[in-house]
């Protein structure tokens, strides 16, 4: 079984960056969920929230996937 992390980036109403999180997670089909529960969470003062589920290998930098940027 291989780790995921979801990785959510927060930035202010007006694109300008603000934090970034990451959560570990057992497997993928975990990883999609809680981006969707991320995602549809009402956001404080119009955060915007940009998601990304990756393998824990590519965001360890040991097995980059293809078509995904390194973070």
């Amino acid at each position: 079984m291989q780790e995921w992390v979801l990785i959510i980036s927060l930035f202010t109403p007006g694109g300008d960056f603000m934090d970034k999180r990451h959560i570990v997670l057992p497997d993928q089909q975990a990883c999609q969920r809680a981006k969707v529960d991320v995602e549809s969470a009402d956001n404080p003062m119009g955060v915007k929230v940009k998601t990304l589920c990756v393998t824990k290998a590519h965001w360890t930098g040991q097995k980059p996937m293809r078509n995904v940027p390194m973070d």
